[in-house]
Protein backbone atom coordinates (compact mmCIF):
# COMPACT_ATOMS: atom_id res chain seq x y z
CA UNK A 1 0.00 0.00 0.00
CA UNK A 2 1.39 3.40 -0.92
CA UNK A 3 2.09 5.68 2.01
CA UNK A 4 -0.09 8.27 0.56
CA UNK A 5 -3.16 8.11 -1.50
CA UNK A 6 -4.40 11.07 -3.45
CA UNK A 7 -8.03 11.59 -5.13
CA UNK A 8 -9.72 14.71 -6.65
CA UNK A 9 -13.42 14.75 -6.98
CA UNK A 10 -14.53 15.11 -10.89
CA UNK A 11 -17.13 16.88 -12.09
CA UNK A 12 -19.59 13.86 -12.34
CA UNK A 13 -19.02 13.45 -8.62
CA UNK A 14 -19.37 17.07 -7.72
CA UNK A 15 -21.29 17.02 -4.00
CA UNK A 16 -20.57 13.41 -2.99
CA UNK A 17 -19.98 12.94 0.32
CA UNK A 18 -16.66 12.20 1.83
CA UNK A 19 -17.79 8.71 3.26
CA UNK A 20 -18.58 7.43 -0.29
CA UNK A 21 -16.17 8.98 -2.15
CA UNK A 22 -13.49 7.33 0.29
CA UNK A 23 -15.69 3.67 0.18
CA UNK A 24 -15.51 3.80 -3.66
CA UNK A 25 -11.28 3.89 -3.07
CA UNK A 26 -10.10 0.21 -3.48
CA UNK A 27 -7.42 0.31 -0.85
CA UNK A 28 -10.72 1.05 1.42
CA UNK A 29 -13.71 -0.51 -0.36
CA UNK A 30 -16.60 0.02 2.42
CA UNK A 31 -18.43 3.16 4.39
CA UNK A 32 -17.09 1.16 7.90
CA UNK A 33 -13.57 1.40 6.66
CA UNK A 34 -13.66 4.88 5.38
CA UNK A 35 -15.05 5.64 8.98
CA UNK A 36 -12.15 3.82 10.46
CA UNK A 37 -9.87 5.87 8.33
CA UNK A 38 -11.59 9.05 9.25
CA UNK A 39 -11.23 7.93 12.61
CA UNK A 40 -7.77 6.90 13.07
CA UNK A 41 -6.82 10.60 11.37
CA UNK A 42 -5.77 9.44 8.27
CA UNK A 43 -7.58 11.81 5.88
CA UNK A 44 -7.31 15.34 4.82
CA UNK A 45 -9.20 17.57 2.72
CA UNK A 46 -8.31 20.06 1.31
CA UNK A 47 -4.65 20.21 3.30
CA UNK A 48 -6.81 20.07 6.30
CA UNK A 49 -6.70 16.68 8.59
CA UNK A 50 -10.53 15.71 8.97
CA UNK A 51 -12.59 13.08 11.27
CA UNK A 52 -15.24 11.00 11.09
CA UNK A 53 -18.18 14.00 12.64
CA UNK A 54 -16.83 14.86 8.59
CA UNK A 55 -17.88 12.21 7.13
CA UNK A 56 -21.28 12.71 5.11
CA UNK A 57 -19.71 16.12 4.21
CA UNK A 58 -20.59 17.30 0.53
CA UNK A 59 -17.29 17.73 -1.90
CA UNK A 60 -17.57 20.07 -4.36
CA UNK A 61 -15.83 19.06 -7.72
CA UNK A 62 -12.13 19.87 -7.60
CA UNK A 63 -11.76 19.13 -3.92
CA UNK A 64 -8.49 17.52 -3.18
CA UNK A 65 -8.81 14.26 -0.54
CA UNK A 66 -5.25 12.90 1.07
CA UNK A 67 -5.18 9.44 2.33
CA UNK A 68 -2.24 8.75 4.65
CA UNK A 69 -1.51 5.04 5.65
CA UNK A 70 0.93 4.67 8.18
CA UNK A 71 2.48 7.82 8.57
CA UNK A 72 3.33 9.81 11.50
CA UNK A 73 1.74 13.19 12.20
CA UNK A 74 -1.10 12.03 10.39
CA UNK A 75 -3.03 11.43 13.65
CA UNK A 76 -6.33 13.73 13.67
CA UNK A 77 -6.10 16.84 14.07
CA UNK A 78 -9.68 17.91 14.92
CA UNK A 79 -12.56 16.34 17.05
CA UNK A 80 -14.55 17.29 19.09
CA UNK A 81 -13.55 14.65 21.43
CA UNK A 82 -10.15 15.78 21.36
CA UNK A 83 -11.33 19.72 22.33
CA UNK A 84 -13.12 17.98 25.44
CA UNK A 85 -9.76 16.68 26.31
CA UNK A 86 -8.26 19.77 25.72
CA UNK A 87 -10.93 21.33 28.00
CA UNK A 88 -9.66 19.25 30.48
CA UNK A 89 -5.91 20.08 30.39
CA UNK A 90 -4.41 17.26 28.10
CA UNK A 91 -3.63 18.49 24.59
CA UNK A 92 -3.09 14.88 22.08
CA UNK A 93 -0.17 16.12 20.53
CA UNK A 94 -0.16 13.08 17.84
CA UNK A 95 -2.39 9.82 17.55
CA UNK A 96 -3.17 6.42 15.22
CA UNK A 97 -4.17 3.64 15.93
CA UNK A 98 -0.43 2.48 17.61
CA UNK A 99 -0.17 5.09 19.51
CA UNK A 100 -1.31 8.34 21.29
CA UNK A 101 1.36 11.16 22.39
CA UNK A 102 0.09 13.77 24.89
CA UNK A 103 1.26 16.99 26.09
CA UNK A 104 0.88 16.61 30.46
CA UNK A 105 -0.11 19.51 31.78
CA UNK A 106 1.94 20.03 35.56
CA UNK A 107 0.00 18.53 38.58
CA UNK A 108 -1.19 15.44 36.71
CA UNK A 109 0.42 12.24 37.50
CA UNK A 110 1.10 9.99 34.41
CA UNK A 111 0.16 6.80 35.50
CA UNK A 112 -0.69 5.42 39.19
CA UNK A 113 1.97 3.67 40.83
CA UNK A 114 -0.23 1.48 42.99
CA UNK A 115 -3.86 -0.06 43.13
CA UNK A 116 -4.72 2.99 45.45
CA UNK A 117 -3.75 5.68 43.50
CA UNK A 118 -5.50 3.74 40.50
CA UNK A 119 -8.53 4.29 42.38
CA UNK A 120 -8.65 7.17 44.03
CA UNK A 121 -6.19 9.79 41.75
CA UNK A 122 -6.90 11.76 38.45
CA UNK A 123 -3.96 10.40 35.80
CA UNK A 124 -3.20 11.02 32.14
CA UNK A 125 -3.90 7.40 31.85
CA UNK A 126 -7.28 7.38 32.90
CA UNK A 127 -7.73 10.72 31.01
CA UNK A 128 -6.86 9.30 27.83
CA UNK A 129 -8.49 6.24 28.50
CA UNK A 130 -11.89 7.47 28.74
CA UNK A 131 -11.32 9.45 25.49
CA UNK A 132 -10.01 6.69 23.54
CA UNK A 133 -12.47 3.92 25.06
CA UNK A 134 -9.49 1.74 24.83
CA UNK A 135 -8.84 0.10 28.51
CA UNK A 136 -5.52 -1.47 27.10
CA UNK A 137 -3.81 2.18 26.50
CA UNK A 138 -0.54 2.51 28.78
CA UNK A 139 1.87 5.06 28.74
CA UNK A 140 5.45 3.99 27.58
CA UNK A 141 7.64 5.84 30.33
CA UNK A 142 6.44 8.51 32.60
CA UNK A 143 7.49 11.92 33.60
CA UNK A 144 6.73 13.19 37.42
CA UNK A 145 3.30 14.64 38.16
CA UNK A 146 4.92 18.10 38.29
CA UNK A 147 6.58 17.94 35.19
CA UNK A 148 4.92 18.91 32.32
CA UNK A 149 5.56 17.98 28.63
CA UNK A 150 5.38 14.61 26.35
CA UNK A 151 4.48 11.46 27.13
CA UNK A 152 3.67 8.71 24.21
CA UNK A 153 0.92 5.85 25.04
CA UNK A 154 0.86 2.27 23.54
CA UNK A 155 -2.54 1.50 22.43
CA UNK A 156 -2.06 -2.23 21.95
CA UNK A 157 0.47 -4.78 23.57
CA UNK A 158 2.09 -4.90 20.46
CA UNK A 159 2.92 -1.66 20.67
CA UNK A 160 3.82 -1.71 24.01
CA UNK A 161 6.66 -4.17 24.02
CA UNK A 162 8.00 -2.53 20.78
CA UNK A 163 7.91 0.84 23.07
CA UNK A 164 9.39 -0.59 26.15
CA UNK A 165 12.35 -2.22 24.18
CA UNK A 166 13.58 1.12 22.74
CA UNK A 167 13.82 2.48 26.16
CA UNK A 168 14.90 -0.43 27.47
CA UNK A 169 17.90 0.41 24.60
CA UNK A 170 17.91 3.68 25.87
CA UNK A 171 17.18 4.86 21.77
CA UNK A 172 14.30 7.67 22.27
CA UNK A 173 15.56 10.73 22.27
CA UNK A 174 14.40 12.61 25.90
CA UNK A 175 14.94 16.32 25.80
CA UNK A 176 13.98 18.58 28.72
CA UNK A 177 14.26 22.25 29.61
CA UNK A 178 15.30 22.68 33.34
CA UNK A 179 15.35 26.24 34.49
CA UNK A 180 18.33 25.70 38.01
CA UNK A 181 19.46 28.24 40.08
CA UNK A 182 22.08 30.34 40.12
CA UNK A 183 25.43 30.86 36.96
CA UNK A 184 26.07 27.54 35.62
CA UNK A 185 29.91 27.57 34.79
CA UNK A 186 30.11 26.18 31.56
CA UNK A 187 28.22 26.07 28.36
CA UNK A 188 27.63 22.20 28.43
CA UNK A 189 28.54 19.50 30.28
CA UNK A 190 27.76 15.67 31.32
CA UNK A 191 25.88 14.63 34.73
CA UNK A 192 27.32 11.45 35.95
CA UNK A 193 25.79 10.90 39.12
CA UNK A 194 24.92 7.28 41.19
CA UNK A 195 21.63 7.14 42.43
CA UNK A 196 19.64 4.34 44.68
CA UNK A 197 15.50 4.66 44.55
CA UNK A 198 14.22 5.00 48.76
CA UNK A 199 10.76 2.88 48.37
CA UNK A 200 10.53 4.71 52.03
CA UNK A 201 11.15 8.34 51.79
CA UNK A 202 9.92 7.82 47.79
CA UNK A 203 12.86 9.67 46.22
CA UNK A 204 16.08 9.31 44.91
CA UNK A 205 19.70 9.26 46.80
CA UNK A 206 22.63 9.78 45.95
CA UNK A 207 24.95 7.06 46.53
CA UNK A 208 27.88 4.92 45.94
CA UNK A 209 28.25 2.41 43.44
CA UNK A 210 28.84 -0.25 45.83
CA UNK A 211 25.55 0.56 47.19
CA UNK A 212 22.09 -1.64 47.33
CA UNK A 213 20.37 -1.04 43.65
CA UNK A 214 22.72 1.85 42.97
CA UNK A 215 22.47 2.79 39.13
CA UNK A 216 24.85 5.33 36.95
CA UNK A 217 22.58 8.12 35.75
CA UNK A 218 23.93 9.90 33.30
CA UNK A 219 22.60 12.74 30.93
CA UNK A 220 24.02 15.53 28.88
CA UNK A 221 23.51 19.32 29.38
CA UNK A 222 23.94 22.72 27.58
CA UNK A 223 23.07 26.06 28.69
CA UNK A 224 19.88 28.18 26.51
CA UNK A 225 19.72 31.07 28.37
CA UNK A 226 21.27 33.12 31.49
CA UNK A 227 18.52 34.92 33.41
CA UNK A 228 18.62 37.43 36.18
CA UNK A 229 19.56 34.15 39.56
CA UNK A 230 18.47 31.26 37.07
CA UNK A 231 20.02 29.26 34.20
CA UNK A 232 17.41 27.78 31.61
CA UNK A 233 19.44 24.28 30.66
CA UNK A 234 18.66 21.88 27.75
CA UNK A 235 19.01 18.28 29.57
CA UNK A 236 19.05 15.06 27.01
CA UNK A 237 18.63 11.83 29.20
CA UNK A 238 20.95 9.20 28.47
CA UNK A 239 19.51 6.77 31.02
CA UNK A 240 16.09 7.31 32.27
CA UNK A 241 15.16 7.32 36.20
CA UNK A 242 12.42 8.49 38.06
CA UNK A 243 13.17 11.90 39.62
CA UNK A 244 17.20 11.62 37.82
CA UNK A 245 17.02 15.48 36.15
CA UNK A 246 16.16 16.89 39.97
CA UNK A 247 18.86 14.73 41.47
CA UNK A 248 21.52 15.81 38.90
CA UNK A 249 20.54 19.60 39.06
CA UNK A 250 21.32 19.24 43.35
CA UNK A 251 24.52 17.62 43.37
CA UNK A 252 25.29 20.27 40.53
CA UNK A 253 24.67 22.73 42.87
CA UNK A 254 21.83 24.37 41.21
CA UNK A 255 19.01 22.72 42.13
CA UNK A 256 15.97 22.90 40.01
CA UNK A 257 13.93 26.58 40.48
CA UNK A 258 10.78 25.57 42.55
CA UNK A 259 12.05 22.51 44.07
CA UNK A 260 10.47 20.90 47.08
CA UNK A 261 12.40 18.05 47.71
CA UNK A 262 15.99 17.93 45.96
CA UNK A 263 17.48 20.40 48.09
CA UNK A 264 20.01 21.92 50.72
CA UNK A 265 18.80 25.31 51.07
CA UNK A 266 15.96 27.41 50.74
CA UNK A 267 14.16 28.09 47.26
CA UNK A 268 15.91 31.36 45.98
CA UNK A 269 13.33 32.34 43.33
CA UNK A 270 9.13 30.98 44.24
CA UNK A 271 7.86 28.92 41.81
CA UNK A 272 5.02 26.76 42.57
CA UNK A 273 6.60 23.37 41.21
CA UNK A 274 10.10 22.18 39.90
CA UNK A 275 10.83 23.67 36.75
CA UNK A 276 11.13 20.91 34.38
CA UNK A 277 9.58 20.50 30.98
CA UNK A 278 9.76 17.37 28.91
CA UNK A 279 10.43 19.42 25.72
CA UNK A 280 10.73 17.31 22.66
CA UNK A 281 10.54 13.26 22.21
CA UNK A 282 11.44 11.04 19.54
CA UNK A 283 11.16 7.68 19.00
CA UNK A 284 10.46 4.96 15.86
CA UNK A 285 7.17 4.38 15.09
CA UNK A 286 6.34 0.58 16.43
CA UNK A 287 4.19 -0.04 12.84
CA UNK A 288 6.57 1.69 10.38
CA UNK A 289 9.98 1.64 12.16
CA UNK A 290 9.89 5.72 11.07
CA UNK A 291 11.23 8.23 13.67
CA UNK A 292 8.78 10.05 14.58
CA UNK A 293 9.41 13.56 17.00
CA UNK A 294 6.86 15.66 18.91
CA UNK A 295 7.87 18.85 20.76
CA UNK A 296 5.71 20.58 23.44
CA UNK A 297 6.04 24.36 23.73
CA UNK A 298 6.48 25.85 27.40
CA UNK A 299 3.25 25.89 29.78
CA UNK A 300 1.61 28.98 30.71
CA UNK A 301 3.29 29.24 34.17
CA UNK A 302 7.05 28.27 32.77
CA UNK A 303 6.50 31.13 30.16
CA UNK A 304 5.52 33.74 32.37
CA UNK A 305 8.43 32.78 34.91
CA UNK A 306 10.65 32.80 32.05
CA UNK A 307 9.41 36.42 30.92
CA UNK A 308 9.29 37.90 34.51
CA UNK A 309 12.92 36.83 35.23
CA UNK A 310 13.96 38.45 31.64
CA UNK A 311 12.55 41.46 32.45
CA UNK A 312 14.80 42.07 35.27
CA UNK A 313 18.42 41.38 33.65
Amino acid sequence: MAARETVTVGAEADGIRLDRLLASLPSIGSREKARQALRSGKVRVGGETVGVDDAGRALPAGTEVIVAWNVPGSGRQRTAGRERLKRAGVVVVYEDSDVLVADKPPGLLTDAADSDQAKHRDTLRKRVRAWTGNAAIRPAHRIDRDTSGVVVFAKSEAAWEHLRQQWAERSPERVYLALVEGRVNGERGRFRDWMAWDPVRRLQRPCGPDAPGAFLAEARWRVAERLTGATLLEVTLVTGRRNQIRLHAMLMRHPLVGEPLYRDEPPRIPFARQALHAARLAFLHPRTGIRAEFTSPLPEDLHALLERLRATR
